[in-house]
């Protein structure tokens, strides 16, 4: 499940009828409303993916409880929206953070965005778009913490953005996506001067609990005009505070000290020009010029025939390499041979023998690396048969141990492979809670194979929770089956 997928999800019908009543738009406009500025809002975190400074900024917003806490147990956001979108939220912990992230992301963009987004969605309200979309700042903030897991850093944010890149800016709408630019200067500012940012949000802050009379109330309850004042109010000190300090280490100009070096240069113009002239006159000296530029032409060509040994070199040592690999893991399953346990034995290229059943994921895994005339196919599946977690828990059990080293093992021997590792539940309980646990499962399972000796870019993980069942969840047996991990080969 991608982030958009997430945030998609939690629009259900309850959700659109509390925010519409809210807003006084309809559920169609609402929820056309958020389908537009989820995307749009990832889509600038995605412009600003390599920005490392930026990136920790907004996993400090993610970290914060109250937008933890919007996509948890004991209603979450549904039981919040209602309190989100009214006249008074802008004041609040979360509006705050709202503001805050915006304005970073779009600076004085944010009045077009939130425009194009009311006109995309046919909202009829002034302000609605901006109320809608002061919602799905924190709500995409709560996604990411909850697709990033335990791994709350920068880094870690960068690579997820970076993976869902191509759907996330194939989502964006086209009025948007020429409003929001790649880089806001506020944003810019965010990765020069961090002190700076931290003052900013304290003036927004401040602006948000400003007296009621600063902010419009429509009767239905939406938020006017005047509620972009905190938001203005934000960029105007966040984009103006850095840029002095940025340039402070360059040295500075004297406008004395250009005069003279203008006058110098001046004259020493004019003095190239009397010599040019002079020479102009003297026909003899043309000849011996054009002597001593023709041995350059010789001095020039004579290295000409050096490099040719170079890329006999350089291109020598590359065929060899694959060479090995290719030849070990040719027949690689014809070496199996009976084991003990009611396992298979298989020896590996590595010197590593492991343990395999006839149909387990081991023995899937490498036939599928080994006939290349498969396709590499992201809905091809091998279903671990000896990897159990303790109940509710992300902590594998030790029997679990022999199949995690065997895949390791499986994979050390075809190095140029990448796997992706898929984390699935039945439907009881919370659906929230078992994507959450899908995944911290998923999760766990590729960190055991990096710990191996894995190349980390080589092993991805995501749990789909309840999604994907491939038995009947209304009898045990079928639970049982949908409570499994997976693998999928990306490439050999």
């Amino acid at each position: 499940m991608s982030t958009l997928n997430l945030l998609s999800g939690l629009m259900t019908p309850d959700f659109l009828r509390t925010a519409a009543r809210a807003t006084g738009e309809s559920e169609g406009g609402v929820a056309k409303a958020l389908g537009a500025a989820f995307p749009t809002i990832l889509g600038q975190l995605v412009n600003g993916a390599g920005n490392s400074t930026m990136m920790g900024n907004v996993i400090d917003m993610v970290k914060n409880p109250v937008i933890g806490g919007l996509l948890g147990p004991g209603g979450g956001v549904l039981g919040s929206v209602g309190s989100l979108l009214a006249p008074n939220a802008a004041g609040g912990p979360v509006g705050s953070i709202a503001s805050s992230l915006l304005s970073a992301l779009f600076g004085k963009n944010l009045g077009g965005i939130a425009g194009a987004i009311g006109s995309l969605a046919g909202l009829k309200g002034a302000g609605s778009a901006a109320s809608l979309l002061a919602l799905a700042g924190p709500m995409v903030l709560s996604a990411l913490g909850n697709r990033l897991g335990k791994s709350l850093t920068g880094t870690a944010l960068s690579m997820l953005l970076g993976q869902e890149k191509a759907g996330i800016m194939g989502a964006v709408p086209a009025q948007l996506s020429s409003i929001m630019g790649v880089m806001s200067a506020p944003m810019a500012a965010t990765a020069a001067a961090p002190a700076a940012v931290a003052a900013a949000t304290k003036v927004a802050a401040a602006a948000h609990a400003a007296p009621p009379s600063a902010t419009v109330v429509t009767p239905a309850g939406r938020v006017g005009p005047a509620a972009a004042a905190p938001a203005a109010a934000h960029v105007a000190t966040h984009s103006a505070a850095p840029a002095p300090k940025h340039y402070d280490d360059e040295p500075r100009k004297s406008p004395i000290l250009g005069s003279i070096m203008g006058l110098l240069l001046t004259g020493a113009i004019l003095a190239g020009t009397v010599f040019l002239l002079s020479q102009c006159n003297k026909a003899p000296p043309a000849a011996p010029a054009a002597k001593v530029e023709a041995p350059a032409p010789k001095a020039v060509a004579a290295p000409a025939p050096a490099p040719a040994p170079a890329p006999k070199v350089v291109a020598a040592p590359p065929p060899p390499a694959p060479a090995p690999v290719v030849a070990k893991a040719v027949s690689l399953l014809a070496s199996i041979t009976p084991g003990s346990g009611g396992l298979m034995s298989l020896a590996l290229p590595t010197g590593k023998t492991i343990g395999l059943a006839e149909k387990g994921v081991e023995s899937q895994l490498v036939a599928f690396l080994e006939d290349t005339s498969r396709p590499i196919d992201k809905g091809t599946w091998f279903d671990f048969d000896r990897l159990t977690f303790k109940t509710a828990s992300s902590d594998l059990t030790a029997e679990s141990r022999s199949q995690v080293e065997a895949v390791g093992e499986i994979l050390k021997a075809f190095p140029s492979s990448q796997i992706k590792i898929g984390g699935y539940t039945d439907n009881q309980g919370d659906p929230a809670m078992n994507l959450k646990l899908s995944d911290d499962r998923a999760k766990r399972v590729m960190s055991e194979i990096v710990a191996l000796g894995i190349g980390a870019d080589r092993v991805t993980a995501e749990g789909y929770g309840e999604q994907h069942a491939m038995a009947d969840n209304g009898t045990p047996e079928g639970r049982s089956k949908n409570r499994r991990t997976a693998l999928s080969v990306r490439q050999r």
